[in-house]
């Protein structure tokens, strides 16, 4: 497990039930899975994964708010 998955799952440690903390093990592995995923077949990581702004921009565009 990544030192950076390790830091965000102790983070919402506190937050958890027992038995949600059970299951942190499986949400680390699937990150983790994620994170060698994206480096072994995408060249530029960073262009992989979108900024929150680029993020709520494209779902902007996809479901307009209309007043």
């Amino acid at each position: 497990m990544s030192l950076d998955i390790q830091i965000e799952l102790e983070l919402f440690d506190p937050h958890l039930t027992e038995y949600g903390r059970s299951l942190t093990h499986i949400a680390a592995a699937l990150c983790a899975w994620g994170e060698r995923h994206i480096e072994n077949n995408y060249p530029d990581k960073s262009a992989v994964l979108l900024s929150s702004d680029e993020l709520d921009y494209k779902i902007s565009q996809m479901y307009p708010v209309r007043i």
